[in-house]
């Protein structure tokens, strides 16, 4: 991270520290950490079809998150910090840092809210080419505003909303400022029936308008959330504008379906369709039942704007002493800008099986099948590995790791395979994401 990327950071971590202060002076947090060391040994460290190269990787890490939940302040953080030695010298050392926080301040309970959200992490600078050392930019998400509540009667509630934010790319000349709005009316219909009304408006300015194009989303939805003891079915539609500066306008319908049903033996699973209007860039979004969020999209390609249809399937059991996860995707992206239009099918399958206490075993499976449409390409992605733990204490857990990473490509010189080995060491677990 270079000091241009710190300094990003300053004002979103002040506004988050001055948000907690003001919703809990001497807040009782509830504080963990963690840290550990690795080295990974790799027979394809750039990820190339030719050329390759091995490398020794040393990594060092450390980590911690916060938690509060009380009637003036929900906050989660979670940040990471890595330092990677590579001891052949293929690429320089480097220092990542990852950051996760959001942090909900009740200034009037019930009444009137203010959200801090901020993200710093690494993304692809090229989304056609593998993450590597020199594929790798950071970037900062800043979203913060408030949220105003006037409840009409036990069962209407209509928020108010506002939010101002800021993305960052390190690489990537495509820093922007955005300012939302949102109006949206909920009432309890049933006593397992909600339903709402939601309309959403976005501005959204470049700082290079010779590359990037300016512009306003507007959206407007109903939606409805059905739930039983077991399973929650939410339903939502409505429509896109969206105003280009020197650009055509774009308008399409918007639709998300999602069901949720926890089944016997600790079963958990989910089904989700959804179209709608994204950018390519991982970058903020308004639209979706919870408009206001910062949201993370998958690609990185902040300039174009993307139409993209989706259905994800996601399945979760224990299987006596076996841990099993399952999921599958079939996605469809049709780019406004580059001719990157593309169809990925794909799925990946998780085991874990506790032998005793203190050893674990693990082994996972992922394929992908992208197909573009208006360039001659298609990518197989196979990611094959098996891993061993062993807990020598409550906190400190030695691991062992093989991973076979591969493409196929039409693009030959898209295709890459790699053999890695890691041996690590830590104490605690890896602060996870913070839950949104």
């Amino acid at each position: 991270m270079n000091v241009l990327g710190r300094r990003r950071i300053a004002v979103p971590l002040l506004s988050l520290g001055l948000c907690l202060a003001v919703a809990n002076p001497v807040p009782a947090w509830q504080i963990d950490w963690a840290a550990g060391g690795s080295m990974e040994f790799t027979d394809n460290i750039r990820r190339t079809a030719t050329d390759t190269r091995s490398d020794q990787i040393g990594v060092l890490w450390a980590g911690a998150w916060i938690q509060e939940d009380t009637p003036t302040l929900q906050l989660g953080l979670s940040s990471l910090l890595e330092y990677h030695d590579y001891q052949r010298g293929t690429y320089d050392d480097e220092l990542l840092f990852r950051l996760s926080a959001l942090a909900t301040a009740s200034l009037i309970p019930q009444r009137l809210h203010w959200v801090v959200e901020d993200y710093f992490r690494q993304v692809r600078v090229d989304d056609l080419s593998p993450v590597t050392p020199d594929n790798r930019q950071d970037t900062n998400v800043f979203w913060t505003g408030p949220d105003a509540f006037f409840h009409f009667g036990p069962s209407t509630e209509l928020r108010l909303g506002a939010r101002a934010g800021h993305y960052y790319y390190s690489e990537l000349d495509a820093d922007n400022f955005r300012y939302a709005g949102n109006a949206r009316l909920t009432r309890q219909l049933r006593p397992r029936l909600e339903g709402w009304l939601s309309a959403d408006a976005m501005r959204v300015d470049y700082d290079n308008d010779d590359e990037y194009i300016d512009f306003d989303r507007y959206d407007g939805s109903a939606g409805l959330r059905f739930y039983m003891p077991r399973s929650e079915l939410r339903a939502e539609a409505g429509n896109t504008w969206i105003e280009r500066d020197n650009a055509d306008n774009l308008e399409r319908g918007f639709v998300a379906l999602e069901l949720t049903r926890r089944l016997p033996d600790d079963a958990v699973g989910r089904a989700s369709y959804t179209q709608r209007y994204t950018e390519g860039g991982a970058t903020l979004l308004a639209a979706g039942s919870d408009p206001m969020r910062a949201e993370l999209a998958s690609a990185t390609r902040p300039r174009d704007i993307v139409y993209e249809r989706r259905v994800d399937l996601h399945y979760a059991r224990r299987f006596g002493n076996i841990d099993t996860i399952m999921a599958a995707h079939w996605w469809d992206e049709d780019f406004t800008t580059d001719p990157l239009d593309r169809v990925s099918v794909g799925g990946r399958l998780d085991l874990g099986l506790r032998i005793t206490y203190d050893w674990l075993v693990g082994a996972y499976l992922a394929y992908r099948h992208v197909d573009y449409d208006l360039v001659s390409r298609e990518d197989d992605d196979w990611l094959l590995g098996a891993r061993v733990e062993h807990r020598f204490t409550q906190q400190a857990t030695g691991a062992v790791e093989v991973i076979h990473d591969r493409r196929d490509s039409t693009v030959g010189a898209a295709e890459y395979e790699e053999n890695i080995l890691i041996l690590s060491l830590r104490y605690g677990e890896r602060p996870p994401e913070v839950p949104r």
